[in-house]
């Protein structure tokens, strides 16, 4: 992972040295995401070989403070979730795995259990320990998502399983469904969920996403004589085509 992080950031250098100098004002592109570039270019040099001893130490040791609120933050959560309350905004299921993925990172710079344990418990919160017993991965759990929101589901009714939805969000407007819910009913804030195939702020499902999950599920996996059979859904889904 730190490998694909450096070569990464290697050939993003390459691609811009030409247009920036020592002196120059960069803006960050990614409209707010910094901090998620930053937490890769941590792990990076914290991983990093030949790297300076004292400023790697340092890189290190505001990395696994980070991770140690984190694991603060799952301690005092009644169902292990990393999301602190005003957390539950767009792709909190994505925000929480995301979490967790920063903890399997914090691992390989200091092996410590409560951090694999932490990650771990974002899977738990993912597939349906949580207050709404629901699965937010498509095709995944004993209560999936059935009406995720997306273009190709909604005009072919194909129905894709191993997708991560966005999940609950109790920050109101742009979304009709979710808006018109929140304000004509006292629903808790990791409650704020429709699983409608209109409701695109907590329903519908991306990417990066489901990159978070993918992460998270390699780390623990173990795949061993795994066959297509066994990754076919179990049940049928309701078609919106007919």
């Amino acid at each position: 992972m730190a490998n694909l992080i450096r070569q990464t950031t290697e050939l993003a250098l390459h691609l811009v040295r030409p247009y920036i100098t020592k002196d120059s004002t960069v803006i960050d592109a990614t409209c707010g995401n910094g901090h998620d570039t930053l937490a890769l270019a941590q792990f990076a040099y914290g991983m990093a070989k030949g790297a300076d001893q004292n400023f790697q130490a340092d890189v290190k040791k505001v990395y696994l403070a980070y991770a140690d609120k984190i694991v603060s933050k799952i301690k005092n959560d009644g169902f292990g979730c990393a999301l602190a309350q005003e957390e539950y905004t767009w792709a909190s299921t994505k925000n929480a795995l995301t979490q967790g993925d920063m903890l399997l990172m914090a691992y390989q710079l200091q092996p410590r259990a409560e951090y694999e344990e932490g990650a771990l418990n974002q899977i738990h919160y993912m597939f349906g320990r949580n207050s709404l017993d629901k699965s937010f991965l498509t095709g995944m759990g004993s209560n999936p998502p059935e009406h995720p929101h997306n273009r190709i589901h909604e005009s072919t009714g194909a129905y894709v399983p191993g997708l991560l939805v966005g999940g609950p969000t109790h920050i109101k407007g742009g979304d009709p469904d979710q808006t018109k819910y929140l304000e004509e009913n006292k629903v808790p804030v990791a409650k704020s969920y429709l699983d409608v195939l209109t409701s695109w702020s907590t329903n519908e499902y991306a990417i990066d996403y489901t990159g978070t999950a993918a992460y998270a599920l390699a780390w623990f996996a173990k795949p061993i004589n795994v066959k297509a059979k066994d990754l076919q859904l179990t049940r049928k889904f309701p078609s919106i085509t007919k």
